[in-house]
């Protein structure tokens, strides 16, 4: 009968405890993968969920801005040389004014879709597991 004791000391003789061991970690880091692939398409569907509307809302207040923008700036343009601004100024200032209400859009989605984001924090964590768990599993010779 062939005991545990038996099977380890056979094993040492024979090096094929360390190809089991080699072969368990492989095995284990192949599931922590899979796992974690599964865990980044949940979230993803998750942040997809949550970014749907703020990508529509931005998709279509983005077509109806580039539609309306150049007919409302030429008007307001109009309409401060007609009040005696000189052309030049009049440009300067509509164009400026249209710069910064633009990048004030723009960056008020960026933050709306950056919030969105936060769907990953699980897998990145996660991933940050697995990664330390892999480093411990193979410690660096120079410890």
């Amino acid at each position: 009968m062939i005991t545990l004791a038996n099977r380890i000391a056979s094993d040492r003789k024979s090096g094929a405890g360390i190809a089991r061991g080699w072969v368990g970690i492989f095995k284990n880091s192949l599931s922590l993968a899979g796992l974690q692939l599964q865990l980044l398409k949940l979230d993803a569907k998750e942040w997809l969920g949550r970014s749907t509307a703020a990508i529509t809302t931005l998709a279509i207040g983005g077509l109806l801005v580039m539609a309306a923008t150049p007919v409302l700036l030429a008007a307001a343009v109009v309409g401060l040389t007609l009040a005696g601004l000189e052309l030049i100024w009049a440009l300067l200032i509509v164009g400026g004014v249209a710069l910064i209400l633009g990048g004030l859009l723009v960056l008020g989605a960026i933050s709306s879709l950056q919030s969105s984001i936060s769907a990953f924090d699980r897998s990145h964590r996660e991933l940050n597991n697995n990664l330390t768990w892999l480093n411990d599993q193979f410690p660096s010779r120079h410890e």
